[in-house]
């Protein structure tokens, strides 16, 4: 089945449930409007949608970068971008099971663009955010961590002198954090693979 009626849509993530539920999301744009984060469920046998939601204000663009689900709830986060505030900053939103925003909270003051491209849970019951933080040549990894209410327990701003970007995050078994990014190494777009501790600090 196809799910872009009604606008321009591209896709990010894709999670399930305990009760093999499907859910995924994106970033939507509908007659030329701002662009919205947008969330779809899908049962098991059933091709139709269980809801179809879009998330955003009118006037400002919102995009998603990632998303994820968490047992402690249970509820999903989504991690992305706006421009409430006239730059880029990250964008956190807890959903409910049922499509429903819980919290939004804008992370940062429109002053440095930010991005959020990446979110996980944690075994504490928080969340991990993997971004970035600055423009071209300045632009660093951003790892932030949050509790599960969404405040900032610690953030780590790390990278090189070439413009760095942060896409993937996953907490393993010691507690530590795998971190999947790119940078530019001899002129050259290249990936990186980095361990961080569970206080972010890279091993």
């Amino acid at each position: 089945r196809e799910y872009g009626e009604g606008g321009s849509m591209s896709v990010t993530g894709l999670v399930t449930d305990n009760n093999n539920n499907i859910f995924w999301g994106g970033t939507v744009s509908r007659n030329n409007s701002p662009t919205a984060m947008r969330f779809i469920k899908t049962e098991p046998e059933n091709i139709g949608t269980g809801f179809d939601r879009d998330y955003g204000l009118p006037e400002y663009n919102e995009e998603t970068g990632g998303i994820c689900y968490s047992d402690f709830g249970p509820y999903f986060a989504f991690v992305g971008t706006t421009d409430e505030k006239n730059n880029k900053d990250i964008l956190y939103k807890k959903i409910s099971i049922n499509g429903d925003v819980q919290l939004s909270v804008i992370i940062g003051d429109g002053t440095i663009p930010e991005e959020g491209n990446a979110i996980c849970t944690t075994g504490d019951g928080g969340l991990l955010i993997i971004g970035t933080s600055g423009l071209d040549e300045a632009r660093d990894y951003y790892l932030i961590k949050l509790n599960h209410l969404g405040d900032i327990t610690w953030s780590r701003i790390f990278g090189s002198t070439k413009p760095d970007r942060g896409v993937g995050i996953k907490q393993v078994s010691d507690g530590s954090y795998v971190i999947l990014g790119s940078t530019t190494l001899g002129g050259l777009s290249s990936i990186m693979l980095m361990k961080a501790d569970s206080r972010g600090n890279i091993e």
